[in-house]
């Protein structure tokens, strides 16, 4: 439900201001369908893990879109009322190296995916989100450092070896989230 709603949540937001919707069509998405959908996620939501931050990017992202300042406070989580928020995901399930708690290649990956989804439109809210910020930086650099010169990167956990050249995308994402950082310039 979290990875697919976002896809959901961009479609109304490219057709939403176009006119082609109605005033009663708009309201109907929002209120019977994406604000009720990060509600249920918002009671899923009771970890630190991959799947748990998927449901932080879906919530943010409706929050965002329908107005809905209880959803993005709840998405972004760091408070007593809000455990396993964006806050919470970065703080507690990555190391200090940057790596992602699960340990694999794949499932760092993963969540840097839904981190992506939260970190990009989250810098509009104008919150102070330097520490996250950072967090993600370190993430994108982790597996740069355990990388040989072919960009190869060693087998964990339950992940297949690989190349770091299959996660391209994310590394345009980071280079243009820190231009300052030669690593991920290259």
């Amino acid at each position: 439900e979290a990875v697919y709603i976002l896809a959901a949540v961009k479609a109304y937001e490219l057709s939403a201001p176009s006119g082609e919707l109605s005033e009663g069509s708009r309201r109907l998405v929002l209120e019977d369908y994406l604000v009720p959908t990060a509600r249920f996620l918002a009671g899923e939501r009771k970890t630190i893990h991959n799947i748990h931050s998927w449901y932080n990017a879906a919530i943010l992202a409706i929050g965002m879109v329908a107005g809905k300042e209880d959803l993005v406070d709840f998405a972004l989580g760091g408070t007593g009322a809000s455990r396993h928020g964006l806050r919470d995901q970065l703080r507690e399930g990555v190391s200090a190296e940057g790596f992602w708690r699960e340990g694999s290649l794949g499932y760092h990956f993963y969540t840097l995916s839904s981190l992506e989804e939260q970190i990009v439109p989250a810098r509009r809210l104008g919150r102070d989100l330097s520490r996250e910020l950072e967090t993600v930086k370190r993430m994108f650099l982790a597996p740069i450092a355990i990388a040989d010169a072919r960009w190869a990167v060693p087998p964990t956990n339950d992940s297949h070896p690989g190349s770091l050249e299959r996660y391209a995308g994310h590394y345009e994402i980071a280079a243009g989230l820190f231009p300052e950082e030669p690593a991920l310039a290259r």
